[in-house]
């Protein structure tokens, strides 16, 4: 099996690290840190990647060349690179003229229809009563960029006693993306705020999709000034790019919900931390086990075990979607130790925190040695 950064020489079909994209119909090679590689040049046919699974020879086309996968975000900076005095890009533009002539006449004095604003905010219940708002906005905003006002705070609305100000527990995050909404659900719901500083006592959060009651507005809105204007530009400016900040390949990148090629699961509460640091064989028995397992649902091309993350997260990336929804259906609600497991398809490559060799992490750095002396005495 290949590994490392580079892609070999030739296409194999039974590299672990490639599969087949039915959707682009082209093999696809994909390592440890999830950079994919497009075959490019003579492929193989159905018959021989069937005979290449029988066969204990290894099938290897050499006439050809990985080409490294240019994701949408890529080809949106290219468009930009190509825009003349604010002018998009030739096809972009043709594209813009030509939704314009389908426009029928007879809807042009039509008024448009209202359209449903996209909701972005999460309601938090079970929050420590001396919890504050930095402190929740560092713990949310590790899934998804926070939406903030003028001032650059974070848009979070903590719920006091109308008598006495006390904090009744209860806050209102205000993400700036929709997306963002289902993976803090997903991966804060049930929880406990300060988890990742060792605390799992007191109240446990519950985290669910905001709700709003519908208020009538006015037809007529003011105009706005330029100030105003100009307010709000640099408010959205200042979010984008924070989310060009905050990851390249994050949930903010995908569409409500997984989609139907998506490979990757995430799997919660798979361990804690106390039992990374107790046992230090734990880091590579509990991936290949989860490995193996999955194995038996279709092929796997990656397991990375994120050892920072105190909600136990693990994610298992498959060569086919199919195989994904099945790990998802065997997977969600199992028992595992004693807890119960949470598990969702996401598009893309989801991103958590995880020890890195050059972390300065005291905690991830006695991890590692404790794991380099079990290995010496073993």
């Amino acid at each position: 099996m290949s590994g490392g950064g580079r892609p070999p020489a030739y296409l194999d079909v039974r590299d672990a690290a490639v599969h087949y994209d039915k959707q682009s119909q082209r093999w696809i090679w994909e390592d440890d840190e999830g950079t994919e590689f497009e075959w490019h040049g003579e492929a193989p046919s159905q018959d021989v990647v069937d005979a290449a699974n029988t066969e204990s020879e290894t099938t290897r086309i050499t006439r050809g060349g990985w080409i490294k996968v240019i994701g949408d975000d890529e080809v949106a900076k290219q468009q930009e690179i190509y825009r003349v005095d604010g002018t998009p890009a030739a096809p972009v533009l043709m594209r813009e003229q030509q939704s314009k002539k389908r426009k029928d006449d007879s809807q042009a004095h039509a008024p448009a229809p209202k359209r449903a604003r996209p909701n972005t905010s999460v309601f938090v219940s079970g929050l420590p009563l001396d919890a504050s708002a930095n402190e929740i906005a560092d713990v949310f905003a590790r899934y998804g960029v926070l939406l903030e006002d003028d001032d650059g705070h974070p848009r979070i609305k903590m719920y006091r006693d109308p008598e006495t100000q006390a904090f009744k527990g209860e806050a209102l995050v205000v993400y700036f993306k929709p997306e963002s909404v289902d993976l803090a659900i997903q991966l804060l719901d049930d929880t406990y705020l300060r988890a990742a500083r060792g605390v799992h006592s007191g109240p446990c959060m519950k985290v669910e999709r905001a709700s709003f009651q519908d208020t009538p507005r006015p037809d007529a809105k003011a105009p706005l000034s330029d100030a105003d204007k100009k307010s709000i530009q640099r408010r959205m400016n200042r979010m984008h790019n924070k989310i060009n900040d905050w990851d390249s390949d994050s949930d903010e990148r995908r569409t409500a919900g997984p989609s139907a090629t998506a490979r990757t699961v995430v799997l919660k509460k798979m361990f804690t931390l106390a039992e990374l640091d107790e046992d230090p064989s734990l880091f590579l028995d509990l991936k290949q086990d989860v490995r193996e397992e999955c194995e038996t649902l279709g092929d796997v091309t990656n397991v990375v075990l994120w050892d920072k993350e105190s909600e136990g997260i693990m994610t298992v990336r498959f060569r086919e979607p199919e195989a994904a929804r099945r790990c998802e259906m065997r997977m969600h609600g199992r028992y595992f130790a004693g807890r119960q497991i949470t598990a969702v398809r996401v598009d893309g490559k989801p991103k958590f925190r995880r020890t890195l060799r050059q972390d300065d992490d005291e905690q991830g750095h006695e991890r590692h040695d404790a794991f380099g002396a079990w290995l010496e005495q073993s």
